[in-house]
């Protein structure tokens, strides 16, 4: 059986799909047979892979189609593949409000994939589809933008994340992912520490704020492909001055990879 990693926050532009994707080539790099399946009808999975958005979500939540079928291989020389997202996803979503037994659609559609891990890019809302996710998924990332409002998104959706422990699921909270940190900005590093202070361990090393993560997926690239050695790779030095690296999308990748070794 896969391991299931949904990546969540109810709050918009906070990376999820920058570290859904970075995250993905980089357990692929490792030799994990890696799918990511993209939630968001905005379809920016295969954008940022180099891909047109397609209606593959559609016929999988549907049952129209097996995971298998539908995952199209991203890279030729890694075991990376994805299923693409589009507009028609928010119509599946629909469909589903219908359905008895939704919440457990997306888990049925996945079981006895053929993959190692199974990561799951959500769309930035709390309603059925999310649901199903929680419910799909063994552990939960949530990105978090360090800002103001940076706080509001994780307490919504770890609430969500409680009621479907409460239902017998067995989705555990992997950690929370701050993102865009600018060591020189006072707002970001305040952020950082309500975070701390709120979740402490389970607040993973940061994702610094990087030109070259925004410019990747306009050229269809990850961090990996498009600059392997910018600090949103490899991360920051841990103090001013010091040796040795903390956060970066390597150290996130380092975690997983641990995680899924057993």
């Amino acid at each position: 059986m896969p391991t299931t990693i949904a990546i969540a926050n109810q709050k918009g532009g906070t990376g999820k799909t920058t570290t859904t994707v970075n995250l993905g080539y980089g357990l692929a790099q490792r030799g994990h047979k890696t799918l990511i399946v993209d939630l968001d009808p905005q379809g920016h999975v295969a954008l940022a892979l180099g891909f047109p958005p397609s209606s593959g979500t559609y016929d999988l939540l549907l049952g129209r189609s097996k995971a298998v079928k539908l995952a199209q291989q991203a890279r030729e020389d890694l075991p990376l593949w994805f299923i693409a997202g589009d507009k028609s996803t928010a119509l599946a979503r629909e469909i589903l409000n219908r359905r008895a037994f939704r919440e457990g659609i997306l888990k049925k559609a996945l079981e006895r994939s053929p993959f190692d891990v199974i990561l799951l890019d959500c769309a930035p809302s709390l309603d059925v589809l999310h649901t199903a996710t929680l419910v799909a998924a063994n552990w939960l990332l949530v990105p978090v933008k360090l800002d103001h409002l940076a706080l509001a998104g994780v307490l919504g959706l770890i609430a969500t994340l409680q009621e479907v422990q409460d239902e017998g699921y067995d989705c555990n909270l992997l950690g929370v992912l701050p993102t865009f940190l600018d060591r020189v900005t006072t707002e970001t590093r305040l952020q950082l520490e309500a975070l701390l202070e709120r979740y402490g361990q389970l607040v993973l090393p940061p994702i610094p704020v990087d030109t070259k993560l925004r410019e990747a997926p306009g050229f269809g690239q990850t961090i990996w492909e498009h600059a392997p050695k910018a600090k949103a790779a490899v991360g920051m030095p841990k103090e001013e001055g010091s040796e040795g690296m903390i956060g970066g999308y390597a150290h996130l990748v380092e975690i997983v990879d641990i995680l899924l070794r057993g």
